[in-house]
């Protein structure tokens, strides 16, 4: 392991995407709190704009995931090892001597801080995966809920009383008024 300065490269690129999971985990966090504000307050307007914040949200953390994935990948093969999990591969890089060069000195500082990095997003995850699950069963919940209200709609539209077709057009034929007007 002569080749420090790409350990040290692709270690910090390691620490800059747990770096950034974190702020995005905490940004979800966030996120699904103003979710459930705007739900229980019906306000369709702004719900619309969480959505959003929230599908952007989703998007960067899959990116920075399969970053992290790529940059795992990487020192795997510099190392000679087969690993499942980042943790295992930061306890492997850990286990590793170094000499006492200075190059080697900053890997093994840049190693500490990959170590913390990791430890703050498990905190994190810890902290906010409960919250997406709640978040996922409640929109779960809510879909299956409207799906079930707008087959009612549906049902309603189509029997013969009904101003309107199933597909909200006005029906032409429609067979007057329950209301009798006298002349």
């Amino acid at each position: 392991m002569k080749d420090y300065r790409s350990y040290i490269e692709v270690v910090e690129k390691m620490i800059d995407s747990l770096t950034w999971l974190s702020k995005l985990f905490t940004e979800m966090d966030k996120i699904i709190d103003q979710e459930k504000l705007f739900i229980s307050s019906r306000s369709g307007k702004d719900f619309e704009k969480v959505l959003t914040a929230k599908q952007d949200c989703s998007s960067l953390i899959e990116k920075k995931v399969k970053k992290l994935s790529d940059y795992a990948f990487i020192l795997q093969g510099k190392l000679g090892v087969t690993v499942s999990t980042v943790g295992e591969l930061i306890s492997t890089l850990s286990e590793v001597d170094f000499d006492k060069s200075m190059e080697s000195k900053v890997l093994v500082h840049n190693i500490e801080k990959l170590k913390d990095s990791h430890k703050n997003l498990s905190a994190v995850r810890k902290k906010v995966n409960p919250k997406i699950e709640q978040n996922a069963y409640l929109i779960q919940t809510l879909l299956v809920r409207y799906r079930e209200h707008l087959k009612c709609l549906r049902t309603a539209a189509s029997s013969a009383d009904a101003l309107y077709t199933a597909e909200g057009s006005e029906k032409v034929n429609f067979g007057g008024s329950i209301f009798e007007v006298k002349a």
